[in-house]
């Protein structure tokens, strides 16, 4: 899907592209992660990469506007996040914080929900 991407928007700058594909079987980025865009758990450690990933993911809406424009198919492309469940109130104060650092890395743009159990139960539904 990376490639495939880059090899796009290389051709739409009237560059010759070519694309070589591996087997369906083979584990790859995007059978890996299912064409998901993932920021909040790639890159922890490594500053410049998890910042790319992020503006990787904003750029994306518009992208996948330009593939359903042109040739006819949705993407469905969907930026509403993950859920992650945490056993234990260490695990979740754990991940309270490293959530709380992804934020303070990118900044106010972050969004976020954490929601313990009780404030889940009060949460209204969508």
């Amino acid at each position: 899907m990376v490639g495939a991407s880059i090899a796009y928007g290389l051709a739409a700058e009237g560059v010759r592209v070519g694309i070589l594909a591996a087997e369906d079987s083979d584990f790859s980025a995007s059978r890996g992660n299912f064409g998901m865009i993932s920021i909040s758990n790639k890159g922890f450690n490594n500053l410049a990469y998890f910042r790319l990933s992020y503006a990787s993911s904003r750029l994306w809406p518009e992208f996948a506007d330009t593939l359903r424009e042109q040739t006819g198919i949705d993407p469905a492309f969907d930026l509403k996040g993950k859920i992650y469940l945490s056993v234990g109130d260490a695990e979740f104060a754990a991940h309270t914080e490293k959530v709380a650092e992804y934020a303070r890395r990118v900044g106010a743009d972050y969004r976020h929900d954490i929601l313990n159990q009780a404030a889940y139960r009060r949460k209204p539904s969508a």
